[in-house]
């Protein structure tokens, strides 16, 4: 019982109730051995999270701050932990319920978002330390405020390339910015597998 406190929310509580039964499923119990991992050595960067094909509804708040990469392909996810904030890069790719991202995100390398058809929004302010791709998801505004520090590529959205120049402009984006599509996504969602 020494994760209640860590993990506050009706959702992670029934999962916690279900892990003592030893009915929790091997992606909670894979979030939990790492979790463990992570509180022994904070600073190891290499000890990435992959939950492709997790029937995961939400990550817990004890991972919002952390150095590693996060792998969200294929999942039932339908919220990251507020201000969220990551070393390493976060790849998040046919979340078909995922609604909104943190409104303050942090992602210190690669920002990738495909395939999320319920994601309509940016979060207000954003930050990645490298490369920011969207590609194939139904948002219509981009971040108030942001700071992207290397490429940021925005395909077959519904923002449209003057407004996606305007933004550019004036949120003096540094790398090369890339657009292309203005009709939404073209490929559309894969299904989630159970």
């Amino acid at each position: 019982m020494k994760y209640i406190k860590l993990f506050e929310s009706e959702y992670w509580d029934k999962i916690i109730r279900l892990r003592d039964l030893g009915l929790a499923g091997e992606f909670a119990n894979t979030l939990f051995n790492w979790i463990e991992r992570k509180r022994k050595d904070p600073k190891d960067q290499h000890d990435s999270l992959d939950l492709t094909d997790a029937n995961l509804k939400e990550l817990p708040p004890e991972i919002s701050k952390i150095n590693s990469f996060i792998i969200l392909k294929r999942t039932a996810i339908e919220r990251l932990p507020a201000k969220m904030e990551l070393g390493g890069s976060l790849w998040i790719q046919d979340c078909p319920e995922l609604s909104e991202l943190p409104e303050e995100l942090i992602v210190g390398q690669d920002l990738v978002i495909s395939r999320c058809p319920k994601l309509t929004k940016l979060p207000k302010r954003l930050s990645v330390g490298q490369d920011f791709t969207v590609m194939d998801v139904p948002i219509v505004t981009l971040p108030e405020e942001a700071s992207l520090a290397g490429k940021f590529s925005l395909i077959d959205t519904y923002v449209d390339s003057d407004r996606f120049e305007e933004w550019v402009h004036a949120n003096h984006v540094l790398g090369h910015a890339f657009h292309m599509g203005e009709n939404g996504p073209v490929e559309g969602p894969r299904s989630v597998e159970k």
